[in-house]
């Protein structure tokens, strides 16, 4: 159940062009309008629009289009309005058959509303830097974790940058600590439940974290790309839903993220404008806060800057080669068209709005 106070992604103003382009594109069902509601005359009609929009909804869902699977679970659930109480309960049946999808599609956008809302900045952060790499923190209260805000505008193509955050098998190689990572269950193909263990310096003992991470294609809502993360070895009741298996470390100690956020939003074909925004609680119960906040603040920026790094020397690279394999190659086929279409769109309607003038 979402909480009583969450507030609902809006639908798009029908209005603009860029919207109305992408549905021309994706829309290959029919769009159910208040009129067409009215229209609804038997409960086999119902039936029917409310089995085109699960296979909708399934088909976003997997593509990495959340907003707009959401936006289609509001349509779904209104369907019965004019139905009588019996078509209603079977109706509801019909809904208990789809619990699973609907709740996933609910679960996640609800997630990344949370992560969308961390990453605007207010006065409650502070600056930790301000130069080409903007970063802003924030002490929790009443906790052991910080939170890190960070922004930048990098030449660098928004494939590369995908890529390096995507293969997360890859981690070890650019991230500071990072010794293993594993994929514990594929969601769907941007849905992912990964381990990861961490090799600290003595005395330090090693950390570990199960992580769900899931990739939004959100060019078509604000022009963004997101990537959102959270840990969730406390969190049972998500690997019984997903049917995953919790690897147990009883001599180790977990790291927590509740908040975890990458969104990269394309400025042109080689350059991206980079948000992050993370709240990590290391565990590290036994050093002082001052000393606790410059070290996640200083490998953070470290982080960072390893990541820009790799993604200027994408060609040759580890993460290239993974494009190119058979099993992978679909995938990043897809997105650089996704990408490339979307800049294509980009440039006729800045002509169009030019020849206009």
């Amino acid at each position: 159940m979402l909480p009583a106070n969450f507030n609902p992604i809006q639908q798009p103003d029908s209005s603009n062009q860029n919207y109305n382009d992408f549905q021309a594109k994706y829309q290959t069902l029919e769009v159910l309008s208040e009129t067409t509601f009215l229209e609804l005359s038997s409960f086999e009609r119902v039936l029917k629009e409310g089995e085109k929009l699960i296979e909708y909804i399934h088909d976003t869902y997997v593509k990495q289009r959340l907003d707009e699977a959401y936006r289609k679970i509001l349509i779904l659930e209104g369907l019965d309005k004019n139905l009588s109480q019996e078509e209603k309960e079977r109706f509801q049946e019909f809904l208990k058959q789809n619990q699973t999808l609907l709740q996933n599609v609910k679960t996640d956008i609800q997630y990344m509303e949370l992560v969308l809302k961390e990453l605007k900045l207010n006065e409650d952060w502070n600056v930790e830097k301000n130069g080409e790499l903007k970063v802003w923190y924030k002490k929790m209260p009443n906790t052991n974790s910080i939170s890190l805000r960070m922004e930048a505008e990098v030449d660098i193509p928004l494939i590369n940058m995908i890529t390096l955050i995507n293969e997360v098998e890859l981690w070890p190689l650019w991230i500071p600590f990072v010794s293993k990572t594993q994929e514990i269950k594929a969601i769907h193909r941007g849905a992912k439940i990964y381990y990861l263990d961490t090799s600290l310096p003595y005395p330090l003992a090693n950390r570990y974290m199960h992580v769900y991470g899931m990739g939004l294609n959100r060019l078509y809502e604000n022009g963004t790309v997101l990537v959102v993360a959270k840990t969730i070895d406390h969190d049972n009741d998500f690997f019984k839903h997903h049917n995953a298996i919790k690897i147990e470390k009883p001599k180790e100690v977990n790291i927590e993220i509740s908040i975890g956020g990458f969104e990269v939003k394309p400025l042109g074909p080689e350059k991206i404008k980079f948000l992050a925004v993370a709240n990590v609680n290391p565990n590290f119960t036994w050093l002082p806060d001052s000393l606790l906040n410059f070290i996640v603040r200083k490998v953070s920026g470290l982080i960072f800057s390893f990541i820009i790094k790799h993604a200027k020397n994408f060609k040759g690279s580890a993460w290239e080669k993974e494009t190119l394999k058979p099993e992978k190659k679909e995938l990043y086929d897809w997105l650089n068209q996704e990408v490339n279409e979307y800049f294509a769109r980009e440039e006729l309607l800045k002509k169009e709005k030019t020849d206009n003038c």
